[in-house]
């Protein structure tokens, strides 16, 4: 509840701002436009972020045959912490990772790439996923959630430009690579809002909690290490804008944007969990 209220209470300061900026620059045209930007950009924050995270992620149901077993596997952890169980999606970006999001119990969504299914041990997978219901039963995937709808609120419009200048640009000039203008512009905007709404020591708690639920902390740890090693070595094609729903963040480390990210480093996480790194 108050996560949602948290959402809804920056939305309005952001409509308000729109209604006042454009009535200071217009008067009553002005905040006409200001109340039809806020109203599409609030659609796009809440309403469209969910699809646009599955599309981003290459992110298809796990349907029909489950080879990795991963449908019974969830509903046993869902049972053993007592939270919904998520619906499974199966990414085939060649990074491996893991996401949960959902803005409510009924909507939640736990994305696996398949190369952590094949890159992690089976005692590996079984304790980042125990870690990812630990994200549910704890409640901040809610604040997590309010986090993606918020700065793709403002993500994904900069997007949009970016790509139809791009469109607009390349038949005059073919080796022009995409621009990022707009999208480095909102960066800022970005990584404010992500640390009003998240701390680092969330991470270090979720850790924890998976641990008290049964996860091995040397074998969590393990695990952590590798997907910080592989997502250096294979870089997650998925935008800024998602990047604290991962399990490991994907920013690389050399990267500009790594600054702008509230999740700690994995060496600290690892750190607080056996006392040392690396593993």
């Amino acid at each position: 509840m108050r996560t949602d209220l948290k959402r809804w209470r920056i939305l309005f300061l952001i409509n308000l701002f729109f209604l006042v900026a454009g009535y200071s620059f217009a008067d009553r045209q002005g905040l006409l436009a200001g109340l039809i930007l806020g109203f599409i950009l609030t659609f796009l924050a809440l309403y469209l972020t969910r699809e646009q995270i599955l599309r981003w992620l290459d992110a298809k149901p796990v349907e029909g045959q489950d080879s990795w077993g991963l449908r019974s596997k969830v509903a046993e952890l869902a049972k053993l912490t007592k939270v919904p169980a998520p619906q499974i999606y199966l990414s085939q970006l060649k990074t491996p990772f893991l996401v949960v999001d959902g803005h409510s119990t009924r909507s939640l969504i736990m994305v696996v790439s398949e190369p952590l299914l094949k890159k992690l041990t089976k005692e590996e997978r079984d304790a980042v996923l125990l870690a990812a219901m630990s994200w549910i039963r704890q409640g901040p995937l809610g604040v997590l959630d309010a986090a993606t709808s918020l700065t793709n609120l403002f993500y994904l419009p900069a997007s949009i430009v970016d790509i139809t200048l791009g469109n607009l640009i390349k038949p005059f000039n073919p080796r022009l690579e995409q621009p990022l203008f707009f999208r480095k512009l909102v960066q800022p905007v970005i990584a404010a809002l992500l640390r009003i709404l998240i701390r680092k020591s969330r991470y270090f708690e979720l850790d924890r909690r998976a641990v008290e639920w049964g996860a091995s902390s040397l074998i969590y740890s393990q695990a952590l290490e590798k997907l910080e090693r592989y997502k250096e070595a294979i870089p997650v094609a998925a935008p800024e804008s998602i990047y604290h729903l991962f399990l490991v963040n994907p920013s690389l480390s050399t990267s500009r944007t790594r600054s702008i990210q509230p999740a700690p480093e994995t060496s600290e996480r690892i750190k607080s969990l056996i006392g040392r790194y690396p593993v």
